[in-house]
């Protein structure tokens, strides 16, 4: 039985904050929440996404800054992620500064009003 089919990048202050921690290898708190962790316990790659804030100041924790999120992406990709969803992404091409395939990245930014 599946526990996650998303990676929980609001919990703990150093969770996901990584490339591999996103990744490959999750933490002792989320055991096997890694994006190839839930892939290789039984969800496809192209049902799962990468979700990160925005800006260190959108969230007390999983923040990832641009560069290193990119880095990820760009890894995961590289690994298979995204391999089968159309070409059409432009956040990936943004992240990652080529062509990459769909690989469903979603930034948030939070603005209390």
């Amino acid at each position: 039985m599946l526990k996650a089919t998303y990676t929980r990048s609001t919990e703990g202050s150093t969770e996901y904050s990584t490339c591999a921690g996103l990744l490959t290898t999750s933490s002792s708190t989320w055991p096997e929440t890694a994006l190839f962790q839930i892939s290789a316990n039984g969800v496809t790659l192209d049902k799962l996404v990468i979700g990160k804030p925005a800006t260190s100041s959108d969230a007390s924790n999983g923040y990832i800054d641009p560069s290193t999120l990119a880095t990820c992406v760009s890894e995961a990709a590289g690994k298979g992620w995204g391999k089968s969803l159309s070409s059409s992404s432009k956040m990936s091409r943004k992240l990652t500064g080529r062509d990459v395939l769909d690989a469903g990245v979603m930034v948030w930014q939070v603005r209390l009003v």
